[in-house]
């Protein structure tokens, strides 16, 4: 594994900052509308239409293996309700906001800076975790 957030943990377990992992959660959501899924997969003999859902928790999985060195024991698995999905309610109440005037959900302002934390964590870590300045918003 070599994300940078993943290293780091290795990192804090082999200096003795942080205890051994007694209790991992995780989850991965692709964050993708049923319609958007649908149009993806297109045609149902396509492989994306046979593979089964959890087929993607390797993308969770593969950190958390990679950190402890241990294999699973129990696994605990509960559906989420594609529309109840915080990225699909975020990207309806988009479409709302562009197709009809509705009110954004986030406001505008906080979204953009929200982006940008994103946009100035990558270039700290491509700069060795160097504190980087957020850009303002506003003269």
């Amino acid at each position: 594994m070599f994300h940078p957030h993943v290293n780091l943990i290795r990192k804090a377990l082999a200096d003795g900052e942080i205890g051994r992992p007694t209790l991992i959660e995780a989850d991965y959501l692709h964050a993708m509308s049923p319609a958007d899924v649908t149009g993806l997969i297109g045609d149902p003999a396509h492989w994306r239409g046979r593979i089964e859902p959890t087929a993607s928790c390797t993308h969770t999985l593969s950190p958390i293996l990679s950190l402890t060195g241990e294999l699973p024991v129990e696994v605990s698995a509960y559906p989420v309700e594609p529309k109840a999905e915080g990225t699909v309610h975020i990207l309806e109440g988009f479409r709302a906001c562009v197709e009809h005037g509705a009110q954004p959900l986030v406001p505008v302002e906080q979204a953009i800076a929200a982006s940008l934390v994103g946009v100035a964590g990558a270039r700290s870590l491509r700069e060795g975790s160097r504190p980087i300045e957020m850009p303002k918003l506003s003269e």
